[in-house]
């Protein structure tokens, strides 16, 4: 057997300014002030040799997100001088644990089985959001009270994700194929400007069942 594993870390510092109207007027641009650190570890056992009638990998991975923002936006200015930089600060952390495998069979001389599954266990936290204006200080979330206050929001995920599909291969050029999947995409969260808390709500994960079935050839190869 071999045991494979497979780590990384990710930063990005961004500063990135998009003025959307294109004119002196500050009515439409944004400023975003991002550090975000990514950190994944992946271990894996696999064969150490390949085989042309049974293959398969098992594993666990584990990803942590980091992230520190500050979104700043003069789409304000129109309501006066006092709503010129409008900011809105930040940070996010998500942990995910998933496990998987995945085995490909041949399960007669043309036909080749793949079956795999997923599961993945996903907390995504968003902290100490708030809107804050030159003119009032700290804008608070609802009937345009001005106490402070900040959000809070949490999403969590369990959700499984897979795939079973069957090849044959009806020549040495024509390779027939069907699978059905099901995959997965985490919720999250929408975090600009704002003075409705539920506009800080998270949206929920979504999920989809695919199916896919072709042929693949190659003409211009005869032999």
């Amino acid at each position: 057997l071999e045991l494979v594993y497979i780590g990384a870390r990710e930063t990005l510092d961004r500063r990135e300014y998009n003025d959307f109207d294109g004119v002196a007027a500050g009515i439409a641009g944004t400023y975003f002030i991002s550090d975000i650190t990514v950190t994944s570890h992946e271990l894996r056992i696999q064969p150490d040799d390949a085989s042309e009638t049974f293959n398969w990998v098992a594993g666990v991975f584990y990803g942590e997100e980091e992230l520190d923002e500050l979104y700043r936006s003069d789409f304000g200015a129109s309501f006066g001088a006092g709503f010129s930089d409008v900011r809105t600060p930040y940070s996010q952390e998500v942990q995910t644990l998933g496990v998987f495998g995945q085995a490909d069979i041949q399960i007669a001389p043309k036909a080749r089985l793949t079956f795999g599954l997923r599961y993945e266990d996903e907390d995504r936290d968003l902290k100490n959001l708030g809107t804050f204006a030159n003119c009032c200080g700290t804008l608070n979330f609802a009937n345009g009270s001005t106490t402070g206050r900040r959000e809070n929001r949490s999403i969590s995920m369990q959700e499984w994700s897979g795939r079973l599909g069957i090849d044959y291969r009806l020549s040495d050029t024509v390779l027939a194929y069907a699978s059905i999947s099901r995959g997965v995409k985490s919720g999250g969260f929408t975090a600009y400007n704002t003075l409705d808390s539920r506009a800080v709500d998270p949206f929920e994960n979504e999920e989809v069942i695919a199916y896919e079935a072709g042929i693949k050839s190659d003409l211009l190869n005869d032999t």
